[in-house]
C-alpha cells in the first residue's frame, strides 16, 4: 500500500477514534442529558475511525467513505482540516481512473450526510422532546389548572379592599426619587440636597431586613440623627416612574432585566424605622399614612420586586398597628391594615399573576385570568417580568405558541396607559420584528456563540427549549406563600 495512504488510514482511525470515545470520557463529569447530544456525533465518528480502519486493510469501501469524511472533517479547524487535505491528496494522488473507488463515486457522499445530517436531526429531536420532557413545564402547567379558584378568589378579595389602586399617573415622584435610592450593583449615589436619604448603616440593615422587628431599643438607637421629612415629601406625587425618563426604546430586548432597579429594601428598612416612631406616638395617623404611600409608589413601579417590598411594608404596618393598640388599649385608632389573611392573599396573588402570564400556560387560562377587570394586583409587574423573554424569542416560537402571544397581544394593547414605563409595551413592540431583522448581537445574546445553534429548525427547537428551562418558579412561590 501506498505510503500515503498508510498515513491517511492511521490519522483518520486516531483522530475519529479518539473523538468517538469522547462520550466515555466525558461521562465521569457531565450529567447523563448533557451527553445525549454527543452520541450521534461519536457514532459518526467511530464510523470515520472504522473507515480509516477499512483503507488499511485495503477494503475497496474506504476510499469513498474516507472522501465523503475528509470533505465534512474540513470544517474541523486545524487538526480535522490538514488530515481532510491530506487525506484528499492520498486518495487523489493513489487514484486509478475508471475504477469503483473514483473521488467522485455516490458512496462518497456518505460521509458528510453522517456528520451533518444525523446530527443536525438528533439535535433538533433531542431539544423538542427534552422540552417537553422538562418537569418545570409540567409542573407549571399542572399548578396553572390546580390553583387559578384560589388565585380569582384572591384577586377578586383584595379587589374589593382597595389594595393599591391605580392612579391618574399625572405626578412623577421619578425626579425626586431615582437620585436618592440606591441603585443595586451600583455604589452609593453622591447627597442630593434637600431630604437625601441615604444609605443606612450595614448593621441596621441586617437587623431591619429579617421578618421579625426589632426591639424598641435597637430601633431607637438606629432612628438618632435620621431625618424622615423625605417620606412627607412623597405625599405629593402619586407614582414612581424607576427608569430613566430618557430612556429610548430599547436596542435589546434584554435590556429591560440589565437596567439596576433601586434598592426596594433599603426603602423597607426606612418605613420600619418610621413605623417603629409611631408606637410613641398618641395619634399616629400621618406616620402610617407617609409609609403607606410609599408602599404604594414601590408598588407604582411595575416591578415584581417592587409589588413584593410594597406587599411586606404592609405586613410592617400591619404589626405596628397591632402593638399601637395593645399599647394603648383605651385609645381609638382610625385606621384600617390589611390582615395577616389578606397579606398572605396578596402574595399568593403578586406570584401567581406572573404564572398566568407565561407562554407555558394555556391560552384559556390566560384569557380568564386577563379579561377580568377585576383581576389587577400585580398585573403589570408580570406583565414586565414575563414580556422580555416572550419578546425576544416570538419569531422562534410564534407557531407553538400562537394563542397566548395573542392573548398578550390582546392584553397590551389594553394595558399600554396601565402599564406605563419602559417595560412591557416597547419590547413587545419590538419582539415582533423577524428573526432575520433582528441584531446579529442580539441574534448572539439570545442563542449563544455556537454556529450549529443558529441553524433553521435547530434555533426554533433550542428556543422551546430555553423557554422550557426559563419556566418561572411562580407557582412554587405560591404555594410557599399559600403554606404560610
Amino acid at each position: 500500500m501506498d505510503r500515503s495512504l498508510r498515513l491517511a488510514g492511521w490519522g483518520n482511525l486516531l483522530l475519529y477514534g479518539a473523538l468517538a470515545l469522547a462520550p466515555l470520557v466525558g461521562a465521569a463529569w457531565l450529567r447523563p442529558e448533557a451527553l445525549v447530544p454527543l452520541v450521534p456525533a461519536a457514532l459518526v465518528c467511530a464510523v470515520a475511525a472504522a473507515a480509516g480502519w477499512a483503507l488499511l486493510r485495503g477494503q475497496a469501501w474506504a476510499r469513498p467513505a474516507l472522501w465523503g469524511v475528509s470533505i465534512a472533517g474540513l470544517l474541523l479547524v486545524p487538526v480535522g482540516t490538514a488530515l481532510g487535505i491530506y487525506t484528499l491528496w492520498a486518495l487523489h494522488r493513489s487514484w486509478v481512473p475508471g475504477t469503483r473507488a473514483a473521488p467522485y463515486h455516490a458512496a462518497g457522499l456518505a460521509g458528510p450526510v453522517l456528520l451533518f445530517v444525523l446530527p443536525y436531526l438528533h439535535t433538533m429531536v433531542y431539544f423538542t422532546s427534552a422540552a417537553e420532557r422538562e418537569e418545570s413545564v409540567a409542573r407549571h402547567r399542572h399548578d396553572a389548572y390546580a390553583f387559578v379558584e384560589t388565585f380569582l378568589e384572591d384577586q377578586r378579595h383584595l379587589s374589593g379592599l382597595g389594595v393599591f389602586e391605580p392612579t391618574a399617573r399625572e405626578r412623577d415622584a421619578g425626579p425626586f426619587l431615582n437620585a436618592r435610592v440606591p441603585r443595586l450593583g451600583e455604589p452609593p449615589a453622591e447627597e442630593v440636597e434637600h431630604f437625601p436619604i441615604a444609605r443606612l448603616p450595614h448593621e441596621a440593615r441586617l437587623r431591619l431586613r429579617g421578618d421579625r422587628l426589632p426591639d424598641y431599643a435597637a430601633v431607637e438607637m438606629m432612628q438618632v440623627g435620621l431625618d424622615f421629612r423625605w417620606m412627607t415629601a412623597l405625599l405629593a406625587y402619586d407614582h414612581w416612574q424607576w427608569e430613566a425618563p430618557d430612556l429610548p426604546v430599547p436596542e435589546r430586548l434584554t435590556q429591560f432585566t440589565d437596567y439596576p432597579m433601586p434598592d426596594f429594601m433599603e426603602l423597607r428598612a426606612w418605613a420600619r424605622l418610621r413605623l417603629e416612631s409611631a408606637l410613641d406616638e398618641p395619634e399616629p395617623i400621618l406616620t402610617l399614612g407617609e409609609v403607606r404611600h410609599l408602599a404604594g409608589l414601590v408598588y407604582s413601579t411595575h416591578t415584581l420586586v417592587g409589588a413584593l417590598v410594597a406587599v411586606e411594608m404592609l405586613d410592617d404596618e400591619r404589626r405596628v398597628v397591632e402593638a399601637w393598640r395593645a399599647a394603648n388599649p383605651k385609645a381609638e385608632l382610625r385606621w384600617t391594615s390589611l390582615t395577616e389573611d389578606d397579606v398572605a392573599r396578596a402574595r399568593r396573588a403578586i406570584w401567581g399573576f406572573r404564572g398566568y402570564v407565561h407562554l407555558h400556560t394555556d391560552p384559556e387560562l390566560m384569557q380568564l385570568v386577563l379579561a377580568d377587570p377585576a383581576i389587577q394586583l400585580g398585573r403589570c409587574a408580570a406583565l414586565n417580568e414575563e414580556i422580555p423573554l416572550a419578546a425576544a424569542l416570538r419569531p422562534l416560537v410564534e407557531s407553538r405558541y400562537a394563542g397566548q402571544l395573542a392573548q398578550l397581544d390582546a392584553v397590551l394593547q389594553l394595558d399600554a396607559r396601565r402599564c406605563a414605563g419602559a417595560g412591557a409595551a416597547a419590547y413587545w413592540e419590538r419582539g415582533r420584528l423577524a428573526w432575520n431583522e433582528r441584531t446579529e448581537d442580539e441574534r448572539r445574546e439570545l442563542l449563544g456563540e455556537s454556529a450549529w445553534l443558529h441553524l433553521p429548525g435547530i434555533r426554533s427547537a433550542f428556543a422551546r427549549f430555553l423557554l422550557a428551562v426559563a419556566t418561572p418558579d411562580a407557582f412554587r412561590r405560591y404555594r410557599e406563600a399559600e403554606a404560610a
